[in-house]
């Protein structure tokens, strides 16, 4: 009888863990989703489409990248944590979703609809996208000093990509260290800033290089300030914050994550055909020449990444009082 109830127990177990595995092992059988925060035509987009035309070809299905912009990246992060961990829905994220809105939400105690870590699978890391201010290539502005010195006599408008995530958190980071009054524009997409700036609507931009690139190269744009610790290869001439006196460090991030949950198998599967993309040298060669630095940082070292990153975003929130109430919606 012992025996018995032991091998019907097995029986039990294995039929129960069977399809998880032939799930695993079929897996990828149909196209997979890679969900993108933002406006098609921007870096998270551009960024994406590069490596999932590499994994395409890794992984023998089509890698479709879907645009759900809205919030910052948080409207596809959450529908990206409801979806089924089957492998087949991605999400390619920045920091804005993943580590700075979740930091601001905790010091609210408002929810986004998901929880970071818990309810994601970390993939890895793919890019560090050094972070800057733009202003028009005429601009009389230089540099730091020049940048808050006339946001103190006039008005600085500064393009912002969407309201509330990382990029604005940063810039009242900004204000409150500084005494700078520099004014935030929130915009659903870079190139509806970018034709703002050149228009004259607004003065500059904060973000990452990117797509910016060809711009500063045209003389259109000028980069004034890097928040990275260390200066730019693409443009080594241009100092840091820290280097003008101003203690404010921050780098954007790319990486993908899927829903909690995932079978080991088909994370070990997406894992590999992204770091083949990631280390491909066209692929890295072009994100290079945007001034982007290549990563690869899988699965629990992304997860720790990102944690540290939301610890530094709630240090920057507690330095500045009233900023959870401003930027909460």
């Amino acid at each position: 009888m012992r025996f018995r109830a032991f091998f019907a127990g097995v029986g039990i177990t294995f039929f129960a863990t069977a399809p998880l595995l032939h799930a695993e092992q079929a897996w990828p059988s149909k196209p997979i989703r890679v969900i993108v925060g933002y406006s098609a035509g921007g870096n998270a987009d551009i960024y994406a489409r590069q490596l999932g035309e590499h994994m395409s070809r890794t992984l023998g299905q089509p890698v479709v990248i879907e645009n759900k912009p809205g919030a910052t990246g948080v409207l596809a992060t959450k529908y990206v944590a409801e979806s089924k961990p089957d492998g087949y829905t991605l999400l390619f994220a920045s920091n804005s979703s993943l580590s700075a809105m979740p930091a601001l939400r905790a010091a609210t105690g408002g929810s986004l609809g998901y929880r970071v870590p818990e309810d994601f699978t970390f993939i890895g890391l793919a890019f560090e996208a050094p972070a800057g201010i733009f202003v028009h290539g005429d601009s009389k502005i230089n540099n730091a000093v020049d940048l808050i010195a006339a946001s103190k006599t006039g008005d600085v408008k500064i393009g912002l990509p969407g309201a509330g995530g990382a990029s604005e958190l940063i810039m009242e980071v900004i204000n409150a260290r500084t005494g700078s009054k520099l004014i935030g524009v929130p915009y659903q997409g870079v190139n509806n800033a970018l034709t703002d700036i050149v228009s004259g609507r607004v003065d500059g931009f904060l973000g990452n290089f990117g797509t910016l690139k060809p711009m500063i190269d045209s003389g259109k744009l000028k980069l004034v300030v890097l928040f990275s610790d260390r200066r730019s290869p693409t443009y080594p001439d241009i100092k840091t914050f820290k280097e003008q006196g101003i203690d404010i460090v921050g780098t954007g991030l790319f990486g993908m994550v899927a829903p909690a949950g995932m079978p080991v198998g088909i994370v070990k599967k997406i894992s590999a055909a992204m770091s083949l993309a990631i280390k491909d040298p066209a692929v890295a060669a072009s994100v290079i020449a945007t001034g982007v630095d290549v990563k690869d940082l899988p699965g629990d070292g992304f997860r720790d990444y990102v944690i540290n990153e939301m610890r530094w975003y709630a240090q920057g929130i507690k330095s500045v009082p009233g900023i959870e109430k401003r930027l909460a919606p």
